[in-house]
């Protein structure tokens, strides 16, 4: 477990280099962002070694996690939702590759 918590840490200040607000770090494996004017859910999946993982996120979950979110104090609602899936293989303690996927549940991945 972990890996994975090190691995949104990481997904999460990627976001923020990139100029982004992070607005939660870790709520049930997502990182949760405003990225140009969308909500965006990130489902982080981790695993050690120069695979990515298989990770797999139904549009349920996604629901699930996007609703109870919400419901949690302040939170912004009058913003479109987006669902991405960011993979991370983890190379060594200091190295990764991170490959992510918008609207993954459009997408194939």
């Amino acid at each position: 477990m972990e890996l994975e918590k090190r691995a949104r840490k990481a997904v999460a200040r990627w976001f923020e280099l990139e100029g982004h607000a992070v607005l939660d770090r870790g709520f049930e494996g997502f990182v949760v962002v405003i990225e140009d004017g969308e909500l965006v859910f990130a489902k982080v999946f981790a695993e050690r070694g120069m695979d990515f993982p298989n990770g797999h996120v139904t549009r349920a979950e996604f629901e699930r996690v996007i609703a109870q979110w919400l419901v949690r104090g302040d939170r912004p609602i009058d913003l479109p939702v987006r669902c991405d899936c960011v993979d991370v293989a983890v190379l060594a303690d200091d190295r990764a590759i991170v490959r992510r996927v918008t609207n993954c549940l459009e997408v194939a991945r």
